[in-house]
């Protein structure tokens, strides 16, 4: 953030520069004849030596908030990449951005090659500065997901799939996999599965689970079946170390269903 408020700053600079260059250099008449004038304009190197010092820190500063920034965030975006790698990528960038600044601010008012010079000089350092930096503070910066239970509710059942879980006996038969448990028959995953419960109010209830958010986990002989509900809240955080700064960027809720059966319900086709 803090490169962007450096950035719009030297953008009210440029804006500055190009109005105190144009003061500067506005063009004058001159009289050649009698009857005749010639417009001429002024150059830079044609100023006082005070005009010429401040003309040219003012387009130094703007290169080097204006440009080296824009083309250092660019290819600080591949700040896994090497050093030359950036150096590289940012070439044909900082070409066309060195470009349109010479064109907003009329560099070529700036009648000495020294001059010119300078200026190149002055933005392929800035780049390379800028770019080291703004590596440094992208390094400093996590993707953090994080996944918590917010919340967790037993409901005691009473039918699962239709089947009496609170009466189940005799021999387990056969087995099926569901979601990591066994279970007798086969359901498809992207099918719901049914079951009967008791409320608080101890009023027998029916509700339904996504197969493919459901699981089994097997009871000991003589513990009540229930289904186990956890609310789950996951969170992609970007943690700004720089600043001690952290902005949510995706949030997702979802519920997953536990059922805990007895083992005898393997022999029991589920529908």
């Amino acid at each position: 953030m803090i490169f962007w408020i450096l950035w719009i700053i030297g953008i009210v600079i440029t804006i500055i520069t190009k109005c105190s260059i144009k003061k500067s250099l506005k063009p004058f008449k001159e009289n050649i004849g009698m009857w005749n004038e010639k417009t001429i304009c002024s150059q830079v190197s044609q100023q006082g030596t005070k005009t010429k010092i401040l003309l040219h820190l003012l387009v130094i500063v703007c290169i080097i908030l204006v440009g080296g920034i824009a083309v250092a965030k660019f290819v600080g975006m591949f700040y896994t990449c090497s050093f030359l790698g950036q150096i590289l990528i940012g070439i044909i960038p900082a070409f066309l951005t060195y470009m349109v600044g010479y064109m907003i601010l009329g560099l070529w008012d700036f009648d000495d090659n020294r001059s010119q010079f300078c200026f190149v000089l002055v933005f392929i350092i800035s780049i390379l500065g800028w770019t080291i930096l703004i590596n440094n503070y992208n390094r400093n910066i996590e993707e953090v997901t994080e996944v918590t239970v917010e919340q967790t509710q037993e409901r005691k059942l009473l039918y699962f799939c239709n089947v009496p879980v609170q009466e189940i006996t005799g021999e387990v038969n056969g087995s099926s996999s569901i979601l990591g448990g066994n279970v007798s028959g086969s359901i498809d995953t992207t099918h719901e599965l049914t079951y009967w419960y008791v409320n608080e109010s101890g009023k027998g209830l029916f509700d339904t689970s996504p197969a493919n958010s459901s699981e089994i986990e097997f009871l000991e002989e003589g513990e009540t079946p229930y289904v186990e509900l956890l609310y789950y809240y996951q969170c992609k955080k970007r943690v700004d170390h720089n600043i001690d700064l952290e902005t949510i960027s995706e949030e997702n809720r979802w519920t997953q269903y536990v059922f805990h059966l007895p083992k005898t319900i393997m022999q029991y086709t589920l529908d």
